[in-house]
């Protein structure tokens, strides 16, 4: 799911430009528009039943992007004016994954088919660990280096396969609550509804929500908005009645191409009195590993 490190753009916001949610004649589009037209990262839901997340220009399907049939089946791949394009993966129902290629001649919805089909044989997954911090309910009058237990109630360790929410950003219900139900969603954070980093499009609290509802076990949020080798802790503060509930952690976009969509994966959190060398006070690390071997100690991998 490639698509979804593709960087947002840099436009102001306003009635025409931005992040937007837009539904028209029962079809939603929640993503960037330039100029009135989808450009940029987006995630479009046909009344005819298909989906489509990935990036546009000028309101076509046109870069890395996922195509989700009526029946649930995807194809990840390329798009080129609107028309998929090149090899791809086709993941049809009963866990077939066939590798595709597809000459650009035709959309999906002009019954678009592949020039040539492969089965994709399953091979085991492979050992990988990613860096996190565990996400604070802290209210933000609250120092970091004065968190303690208290804040990370939510914060237990949980193993089970990891799902990409759809929409990414997980700004409104998932379309996919179906396969996310007993998973672990992957969202991104942001957007930003203008240049200012200070105005989220949506609150790191309503994403949660959005993927506790779908029944997420635990949340794996993914920095989208350049921090390649910084880090923060974000706080889901608790309002109106809703809180996190589920573990959830952040990690940089260098760690999305380790997560693998489908496969187990084990998040774990360090006792903050057993923080790691070298990490703050009042910060909680974690780790996401895709090997489920239990002797896995998060505590080496944050500032390796």
């Amino acid at each position: 799911a490639t698509f979804i490190l593709e960087p947002p753009p840099t436009t102001q916001q306003d009635d025409r430009n931005g992040y937007h949610n837009v539904n028209e004649g029962g079809n939603n589009y929640f993503g960037f528009v330039v100029d009135a037209k989808k450009h940029g990262m987006g995630s479009y839901r046909s009344w005819r039943g298909y989906q489509y997340h990935g990036n546009f220009v000028s309101d076509v399907f046109h870069g890395k992007g996922r195509y989700v049939f009526g029946d649930g089946s995807w194809f990840d791949g390329n798009f080129e004016n609107g028309c998929p394009i090149g090899y791809g993966f086709l993941n049809e129902n009963f866990n077939q994954r066939w590798l595709v290629y597809y000459d650009g001649s035709k959309p999906f919805d002009q019954g678009a088919e592949p020039q040539s089909k492969r089965e994709e044989t399953s091979e085991p997954p492979r050992c990988a660990d990613s860096p996190a911090l565990a996400i604070t309910t802290a209210p933000s009058n609250i120092p970091i280096n004065e968190l303690n237990t208290t804040h990370y109630k939510h914060c237990r360790s949980v193993r089970s396969r990891v799902v990409f929410a759809l929409p990414i950003y997980a700004d409104t219900p998932l379309w996919n609550s179906g396969a996310v139900r007993g998973n672990i969603a992957v969202i991104l954070r942001g957007p930003k509804r203008a240049m200012d980093d200070k105005i989220p499009a949506i609150s790191l609290l309503d994403k949660i929500v959005n993927c506790q509802e779908a029944g997420a076990v635990g949340v794996i949020l993914v920095d989208n908005l350049g921090k390649k080798d910084g880090w923060i802790v974000p706080r889901c503060i608790a309002s109106g009645g809703e809180s996190a509930r589920v573990p959830a952690c952040f990690t940089l976009s260098s760690s999305v191409l380790r997560l693998q969509e489908g496969a187990f994966h084990r998040v774990n959190f360090v006792e903050m009195k057993d923080r790691p060398a070298g990490v703050p006070e009042g910060w909680m690390a974690a780790n996401v590993s895709v090997d489920p071997d239990d002797s896995d100690d998060p505590r080496d991998f944050l500032f390796a």
